[in-house]
């Protein structure tokens, strides 16, 4: 008898339709385990969250395609904000502990907010054992033929009324008993936070639960505050990217660890200037002051102002900083207003008027 393995393929794929630095994420967690991902959408014209049908359609031809077999199993992850954990291996074996355990071949990943936050979708979601209770469509895993089948059998309009993630919950109320959610983040986990946040750290390179006998999830995805800017250790960042940075901290060095203004002109000239010293500190203190009046006022998420309470050790280098900079406009500005206007000569060419004496 065949080894189930060798008629079974895992393939990861992505949509992405324009260039992007956070495509690191996935693309170096991805290949440091043997995965490759397929782009596909690149180049269409996309955006959040209406213009999310063309990821549903881009989906649709890809599993359509000739390349799969029946048997195959497609991985769907966003291009952003995803880190992976396993290879390929482990994450079939993952894949196939849910499905024998639930007879279903299509699962995503369950998160603890609804979005959109729609009364005709809250009320029909069955209830949850865990925190996570709603469809987070920011991964997905499943059979090439349920796919096909339950989840994009027909094309889609382009232009869809809050995302593709609307599109999916609708899917997953409607074919409950084809669809799954992780909701124990067994391999597939919302992290929208910190890993702390979730019950996860990191361990030799590796995510693990803190106070659980269940397995590790192989693939975690970071929307909302998980990606959205926060301070941490006392510089601007993401939860991402410093679960990335500490993973790999090489690549986060060459992608990441930088200040830099690069200006795109018809995407052939792309002049590129990268601060350091003085100029990347006055930036940077800026940027925190900027960064700790905004949580003093109210004006940031509370997840994004851990580290920039007032009086915190972050806040003043970045307050007097602001200072400095509030008080040199002022001056450029008052000086424009006030300065000596250039007197007017008359022309040459103008007739002389003669005075009455």
């Amino acid at each position: 008898m065949p080894n189930v393995s060798d008629r079974e393929h895992v393939v990861l794929v992505t949509y992405m339709n324009e260039v992007n630095r956070d495509f690191g994420y996935l693309q170096v967690s991805a290949e440091h385990h043997g995965l490759l991902p397929f782009i596909i959408g690149y180049g269409e014209r996309s955006w959040w969250p209406e213009g999310l049908g063309r990821k549903v359609n881009a989906l649709r031809r890809f599993v359509f395609s000739d390349r799969f077999s029946s048997r195959d199993i497609v991985l769907f992850a966003d291009a952003f904000d995803v880190l992976v954990f396993g290879d390929s291996e482990k994450i079939r074996r993952g894949f196939a502990v849910m499905e024998q355990s639930t007879g279903k071949s299509i699962f995503f990943p369950a998160e603890r907010s609804c979005y959109p936050p729609l009364a005709e979708i809250l009320d029909r979601y069955p209830a949850s054992s865990t925190s996570a209770r709603y469809l987070n469509s920011g991964l997905l895993i499943g059979r090439v033929s349920e796919i096909r089948k339950v989840l994009v059998p027909d094309p889609v309009n382009d232009w869809m009324q809050y995302s593709d993630q609307l599109y999916y919950h609708e899917k997953f109320l409607d074919n409950q008993d084809a669809i799954g959610l992780d909701r124990d983040c067994s391999l597939l986990c919302v992290v929208d936070g910190s890993l702390a946040d979730v019950g996860l750290q990191l361990l030799n390179g590796t995510v693990v639960r803190e106070h659980s006998e269940l397995g590790s999830p192989l693939l975690l995805h970071f929307p909302g505050p998980g990606h959205w800017p926060a301070w941490i250790n006392g510089l601007p960042s993401t939860h991402v990217q410093d679960t990335f940075a500490q993973v790999y901290p090489a690549e986060h060095k060459l992608l990441f660890d930088k200040v830099q203004l690069t200006l795109s002109i018809q995407g052939a000239l792309a002049p590129r200037r990268s601060l350091e010293g003085l100029g990347k500190d006055l930036l940077l203190g800026f940027v925190r002051g900027e960064a700790c009046l905004k949580c003093a006022w109210g004006m940031s998420h509370p997840k994004q102002c851990r580290e920039l309470t007032w009086g915190s050790s972050n806040c003043p280098s970045g307050h007097a900083t602001l200072l400095l900079l509030l008080v040199l406009c002022c001056l450029l500005f008052c000086c424009s207003r006030f300065r000596r206007k250039p007197m007017v000569l008359p022309s040459s060419r103008e007739p002389a008027v003669e005075k009455d004496v």
